[in-house]
């Protein structure tokens, strides 16, 4: 068996709820996944086959099947895969694939033992393959020929056996009833089932069969934060592994790294990104010698300057850049350039008298 050929059609996909796989059909220009993690959310990182994570958008959300469509905007560099087209049948062979609790990618080969088990009105196939207890997790089934024959059903009770497979074809009709909406988002409604566009569902009830619908389901939170917070914890790693990036307010962080401290400060507004280290205090006396001093390095610094704010020196980048195109190694020369000024300045104005903080 190559396992490397199934690995490769993997996509990881993370939100602030949790991380799981799923798989891009290039046909519909979707990524197939589970609705656990991806309800109450907007958007998605996913990590393409050239190693770049990106935001994808939530398109579908079915909780009833749990099944969930995202599409990527950026450039894509998926592999993609093909739907099996048939019914599953008992004896077939089948390879599944799931994240583990170490969240590496574990792969296992079985048999249908059942091709039918009717719960809830559903038809699950059911495994020889043990699933496990996460019902968070995606697991993807496949044949040898590398197609699709299924997702894990939602675990419904305690009683009820967790091998199941909600196959293909739910997944195929789920595509099929999609795409009349064409990238606009929708969820299925638990009740009546019909899908909902946000004008669907008045004052939290669905208007077609006026069944309560969870807000959070339709408004979602924005992954932004997520996507950059995991951004800026990677250019520091990088740079100081004993550093630590602690969230202290909604949009503003610090770095705690020796003496100094550097806290970035995002405006969802504007969607720049700021950085600033708070070096010292002003000294008591000889203040003007200090402002001279500071206003000279300020005409020779590039990217950071000098600024006070009240007692408080600060050095600050003279660079902006966008959230939504920060690139880990542009962000790097930043906070190096950063890091090494602001290792510097603090030594050198302690010595002409600022006050430590």
């Amino acid at each position: 068996m190559d396992i490397e050929k199934y690995k490769k059609t993997i996509i990881h996909i993370s939100t602030k709820f949790g991380k799981t796989i799923g798989f891009y059909l290039d046909s519909e220009n979707i990524i197939v996944t589970k609705s656990q993690i991806i309800s109450g959310t907007r958007e998605a990182f996913v990590l393409d086959n050239m190693g770049k994570e990106q935001m994808a958008n939530v398109l579908y959300i079915d909780e009833i099947y749990g099944i969930a469509f995202l599409e990527v905007v950026e450039n894509k560099h998926f592999e993609g895969v093909k739907l099996f087209n048939r019914n599953i049948e008992n004896g077939h062979e089948i390879i599944a694939i799931q994240k583990n609790a170490s969240l590496e990618l574990e792969v296992n080969s079985g048999l249908i033992v059942k091709a039918e088990n009717l719960i809830n009105n559903i038809k699950y196939a059911q495994t020889d393959i043990e699933i496990g207890l996460n019902n968070n997790n995606t697991v993807i089934f496949f044949n040898n020929k590398n197609e699709v024959l299924g997702l894990n059903a939602n675990i419904l009770s305690s009683e009820e056996s967790l091998d199941l497979i909600l196959p293909v074809n739910y997944l195929i009709e789920a595509i099929e009833e999609y795409r009349k909406y064409d990238g606009e988002f929708v969820i299925k409604c638990n009740y009546c089932h019909n899908l909902l566009t946000i004008n669907d569902v008045n004052n939290d009830y669905c208007s077609y069969c006026g069944e309560e619908i969870k807000k959070e389901l339709v408004i979602g939170d924005s992954e932004t934060l997520f996507f950059l917070e995991k951004k800026l914890e990677e250019i520091v790693v990088s740079l100081r592994p004993k550093a630590k990036l602690l969230s202290v307010a909604e949009n503003l962080w610090t770095i705690k790294d020796k003496s100094s401290k550097i806290k970035i400060n995002y405006n969802p507004s504007t969607k720049y990104i700021v950085l600033y280290s708070t070096l010292c205090n002003l000294p008591q006396e000889n203040i003007g010698k200090f402002y001279e001093f500071l206003l000279s390095e300020n005409s020779k610094l590039k990217n950071v300057a000098f600024s006070v704010n009240q007692k408080n020196v600060i050095l600050s980048t003279m660079y902006i850049f966008f959230d939504n195109d920060m690139q880990v190694d542009v962000g790097y020369e930043v906070f190096r350039n950063l890091f090494e000024m602001s290792d510097y300045y603090e030594n050198v104005l302690i010595e002409m008298g600022g006050k430590q903080i």
